[in-house]
């Protein structure tokens, strides 16, 4: 098992906002155009949605949520009359580490490393035939977490 150590990014200076804009640009300095952010602070989430050409015409779809690490801050509670220690989400800290992952495999694949669908394959976005629109990495975990490798959910013969 890989043990975490302390969770990288934590000084960062870079707000959320300015992280979002650093990934849009280098996405787009390696031609990646179709971005597409969902961001609901409230609710803590936030996915990142975006469309590789991987020739004229081939375009894979990549669906990313960044990890949600939480840090502990002191904040006063009105109602008890005193300080609290809670944990809050750090969304500075997330998505730094996202844009530096995001580098690494756009790099990955921009000079040949590997190709999209290797570098993404657990973020790919597909449809099945429900019309449900998934990644491949939802579609296969709950069989892997029992220790099969089956696709039920994708029908026969496609």
């Amino acid at each position: 098992m890989i043990k975490p150590k302390k969770p990288p990014y934590a000084t960062t200076t870079k707000d959320p906002d300015t992280t979002i804009a650093d990934i849009n640009r280098m996405l787009r300095s390696y031609g990646v155009n179709d971005i597409q952010w969902t961001t609901l602070w409230d609710q803590k989430i936030v996915s990142l949605k975006f469309m590789i050409e991987k020739e004229p015409g081939k375009n894979v779809g990549i669906k990313i949520f960044p990890p949600l690490f939480a840090a502990k801050r002191k904040t006063y509670n009105e109602k008890r009359g005193h300080y609290e220690v809670i944990e809050v989400p750090s969304w500075s800290q997330s998505l730094r580490l996202l844009y530096w992952w995001l580098k690494v495999k756009i790099e990955a694949i921009a000079y040949g490393l590997r190709e999209i669908e290797e570098e993404f394959l657990h973020d790919v976005v597909v449809r099945l035939p429900s019309g449900e629109e998934t990644t491949i990495g939802a579609a296969i975990l709950p069989g892997l977490k029992e220790g099969r490798l089956d696709f039920p959910q994708l029908g026969e013969g496609e």
